[in-house]
């Protein structure tokens, strides 16, 4: 049985899991550098590996754009 607190502290883990993957799909989906083939690619990634793959988007390809 879930308590109170430990409701709260899964929820303080995930949201800025949840936002910071919504964030790198975002910037996935708008990037005009990647090619089709590679965009599919990325996002059959999120899907499947969810934050592992934002997290690897983000190392490997994010950058800040004007």
């Amino acid at each position: 049985m879930l308590t109170v607190e430990v409701a709260i502290v899964t929820l303080l883990c995930v949201t800025p899991l949840l936002v910071f993957w919504f964030r790198m799909f975002q910037d996935m989906t708008g990037n005009i550098y990647l090619t089709d083939s590679e965009r599919f690619v990325w996002l059959w990634a999120f899907i499947l590996l969810n934050v592992v793959a934002a997290v690897v988007y983000y190392v490997n390809v994010y950058r800040p754009r004007p």
